[in-house]
């Protein structure tokens, strides 16, 4: 091109270049941010399995108890202290199981069935038939009048 020539005006790119480059450092940020938060969370999961199951204050106010009855206890030389329930079951910390729904399975199911009855009666008024029950007719009458079938 000539000098002469008149300059063709090219758009501005500086500005969305500048928008782009913006655009792009937040995503970077955003996608930094988001993957410290799941280091975290990892963390936190990680840090709740390993911390040992707590016990209430009671259960641990009657543990050391015990320690401190069986530090003062003094055997005599050459004798054994004696096997108790707790050591022989070596049962260790186990969590607290609330009973409410029963021990065993059969007080489980039973338990379930209770509930399933209840509401039972609530849907269905607490009638309930037997297989022994026989059929005995419309409760509210038959109306010989009323035809409810279509004729072909």
């Amino acid at each position: 091109m000539t000098s002469g020539d008149q300059d063709i005006a090219l758009p501005d790119y500086t500005k969305s270049r500048k928008q782009f480059e913006e655009r792009a450092i937040s995503m970077k940020k955003a996608r930094e941010q988001m993957k410290r938060e799941e280091l975290e969370a990892k963390q936190q999961s990680k840090n709740k399995q390993q911390q040992p199951q707590t016990m209430s204050k009671n259960r641990l106010a009657r543990r050391q108890r015990e320690l401190e009855k069986l530090a003062k206890e003094e055997l005599p030389e050459g004798s054994k202290r004696a096997l108790s329930y707790k050591i022989s079951k070596n049962k260790g910390l186990i969590r607290e199981r609330s009973t409410r729904n029963g021990t065993t399975a059969h007080s489980r199911m039973r338990s379930k069935f209770e509930k399933k009855m209840s509401k039972a009666r609530i849907m269905y008024g607490g009638k309930q038939r037997d297989a022994t029950d026989s059929y005995e007719g419309e409760s509210a009458g038959i109306h010989p009048r009323i035809v409810r079938s279509t004729k072909f």
